[in-house]
């Protein structure tokens, strides 16, 4: 792993083991319009809005939600019909704060001694409303803070939709990725418990492309999507290679140089850039590396370099893995047989350096 040479350009280390991150196709959509998720009520935007969040807050204000609103100013929203800003958080939360509707009427809640009442009063039932009475149908969290702020009491206030949108750049380490990664995990953990729960990175030309996929994932009830058309040739010689190999688009991206960019070429610049002192020990965590893999071993130290391929449980169709995957990460020509001729970790390192080298 501290190798460098597991070709990830991020890794969790857990105490179940190393876990890197794939992005994978999305399955093909084939809800009908009419069928994507439409706004009621109250939908609450917090934090700064992006050209997606903008979009998403123009199309809920013209698409039947009673108000919109903000917890920021936004450029492109101002004197939009049904947008309105109540800045801060405190005052977002209030929104969702309990309140009992008597004979129709909101009693408690914001605006009435700063408190709700919490339970039915005669002739009345309990209700989640905003102040002027609508219920809040749906909350767009577009920081951490807000998402933290926000998900317990629109958790008890029963709020159908939870949106955490990021930029695009995010899904693959750019700005935003940190606030990301918490939206994604904040919608496993959400939905998990039953409360259903969208991270979405999104960033393409025309925003309302991106607001429309982002309601067909509501409907479907995905956790985490990522709508994006990026240049994937860039992405590759960002080092994401590992990242997008399941995305058919792309598949054999080239670098300006026309040189596939690969695992091969990463291995090659790292031994160029590297004290030649240090190149057994690279060349060594790579095999350790993948053998781990196949052994299913929490991390490259598990398997010992002394120790003999068989003796550590590999078998013959183990061994030719073994060797596809070093033939693929390296670029080095290694025979089938290798493993037999070289049968520890450390033998079959010291052969692979000596190509390299050659």
């Amino acid at each position: 792993v501290l190798s460098g040479l597991t070709g990830e350009s991020e890794l969790a280390v857990r105490s179940g083991g190393v876990f890197a991150r794939r992005l994978r196709p999305a399955p093909p959509r084939g809800t009908p319009l009419g069928r994507e998720w439409r706004p009621g009520g109250t939908v609450l935007l917090a934090g700064p809005l992006d050209e997606t969040a903008t979009e998403l807050a123009r199309w809920a204000a013209r698409n039947g939600a009673d108000r919109v609103v903000l917890t920021e100013p936004a450029t492109g929203l101002e004197g939009e019909p049904g947008v309105t800003v109540q800045a801060g958080l405190a005052a977002a939360a209030s929104l969702l704060t309990p309140a009992t509707v008597l004979n129709g009427h909101a009693v408690g809640g914001p605006g009435v001694n700063g408190h709700g009442t919490g339970g039915a009063g005669v002739n009345g039932h309990a209700a989640w409303v905003d102040g002027q009475g609508g219920a809040v149908t749906a909350v767009v969290c577009t920081t951490a803070e807000a998402a933290r702020a926000l998900d317990g009491p629109a958790r008890t206030a029963g709020v159908p939709v939870f949106v955490m949108p990021a930029p695009a750049r995010a899904a693959w380490g750019g700005d935003g990725a940190q606030a990301y990664e918490f939206f994604a995990a904040l919608a496993e953990e959400r939905s998990a418990a039953g409360h259903p729960a969208l991270a979405v990175a999104a960033g393409l030309k025309e925003p309302g492309d991106a607001v429309s996929a982002i309601r067909q994932a509501l409907h479907q009830g995905d956790r985490t999507l990522v709508v994006a058309d990026p240049d994937w040739a860039a992405l590759h010689a960002d080092g994401h290679v590992r990242l997008l190999e399941e995305i058919p688009q792309a598949a054999g991206t080239d670098d300006e140089s026309g040189e596939a960019v690969d695992d091969a070429a990463a291995f090659r610049r790292l031994l160029s850039d590297s004290p030649e002192d240090e190149h057994r020990d690279i060349v060594l965590g790579v095999v350790r590396g993948e053998a781990a893999a196949i052994l299913q071993l929490p991390l490259p130290d598990a398997v010992e370099q002394d120790a003999e391929f068989f003796e550590l449980g590999f078998s013959s169709m183990a061994a030719v893995e073994l060797r596809n995957r070093l033939v693929e990460l390296t670029g080095i020509e290694v025979a089938a047989d290798a493993i037999y001729d070289y049968p520890t970790p450390a033998e079959l390192a010291e052969h692979l350096l000596a190509e390299a080298m050659s």
